[in-house]
């Protein structure tokens, strides 16, 4: 765990209605920006401090890092305790693992994000202009209404910018938009769940080579909504009720379960628990557990059931990747 620091809130700001622009000055060291990383937030929420991590938008002159956070209407409490700071206000925060980097290696860069998956995918693609490299960058939206920074990126990307409005263009054609890549193209996506699944398989059907495809999820980034389920403890007997808008994780540690965990983004694997009976379907939004995997686990930090009920295992399952 990286040294907690405490920050200042030094400017807050809208960029759309339901996403608050937050700038932030860590007090010390430690607390390095980097296009595609995160930091993270210490906040005290209902059953002690919780951690929420954010992506890297910018850094200031005065090395405040700007941060943006999607106000949920379902929120866990995260985005609600974020959006009422104000300027003068200090929160805890700590250096988080960049499990997103940008690589200038690859001949080709273009860039794919939806929603507010923009925020690590601008500052990687700043760091391309700065470095005078060319690249394309392709934004869909719901609505431009619900989307922030799309003048700013229009003037200054210019032709490099497309903007995709789902309500007057209808959803991203996946196998299209990939099918016009260069092969030698590195794509790096961010995203909702739907976008990122179907990229994906057209990546795969396409033949193009698998590393050549990096993205990142966040945790609200299902193929369905979010519904209220329980889970059962096989190590304990525990029934463990699941809020709507609650993680499996965040309710198993306030049930007093004893889950390992680290990235909360569905990326590291280590909050992974064993699925021994189900009634219902699992919503499975990491991007850790592959086909072979998701039937017999989930991940809890963000994965969850659509509603009913599961008997869990959460000791004697090999955590992290196979060695």
């Amino acid at each position: 765990m990286s040294a907690l620091l405490e920050a200042t809130i030094v400017a807050t700001a809208r960029p759309c209605p339901d996403v608050v622009q937050i700038d932030l000055l860590p007090h010390g060291e430690g607390i390095v920006f980097e296009p595609g990383g995160h930091i993270d937030v210490h906040l005290p929420l209902e059953g002690g401090v919780q951690v929420r991590s954010y992506s890297h938008v910018a850094i200031g002159p005065d090395r405040s890092l700007r941060i943006a956070v999607r106000l949920l209407p379902d929120s866990r409490g995260g985005s609600r305790a974020m959006g009422r700071l104000k300027p003068g206000d200090r929160i805890r925060v700590s250096a988080a693992r960049n499990d997103f980097p940008l690589s200038f290696a690859a001949p080709r860069h273009a860039f794919l994000a939806g929603g507010i998956g923009i925020t690590p995918i601008l500052a990687q693609a700043r760091a391309l202009k700065d470095a005078g490299r060319d690249f394309t960058l392709h934004y869909c939206v719901r609505d431009r209404a619900s989307a922030p920074w799309i003048a700013q990126m229009q003037a200054e990307f210019c032709a490099a910018f497309t903007l995709h409005d789902d309500s007057a263009q209808g959803l991203l054609d996946a196998r299209a938009f990939v099918g016009a890549l260069d092969p030698e193209t590195e794509l790096y996506m961010c995203g909702p769940h739907p976008m990122m699944a179907a990229v994906k398989a057209a990546w795969s059907a396409a033949g193009r080579v698998p590393a050549r495809l990096r993205y990142e999820s966040f945790a609200n980034s299902g193929a369905t909504d979010s519904v209220p389920f329980t889970v059962q403890v096989a190590e304990t007997g525990a029934e463990v009720a699941v809020r709507r808008n609650q993680s499996l994780l965040d309710a198993l540690l306030m049930a007093g379960q004893p889950v390992m965990y680290d990235c909360r983004r569905g990326e590291c694997g280590l909050c992974k628990v064993e699925i021994e009976e189900i009634r219902g379907e699992i919503d499975h939004r990491d991007v850790f557990l592959g086909d072979a995997g998701r039937a017999a686990a989930l991940c809890a930090c963000v994965s969850r059931l659509r509603g009913g009920h599961a008997l869990i295992r959460i000791d004697s399952i090999s955590h992290g990747p196979h060695v």
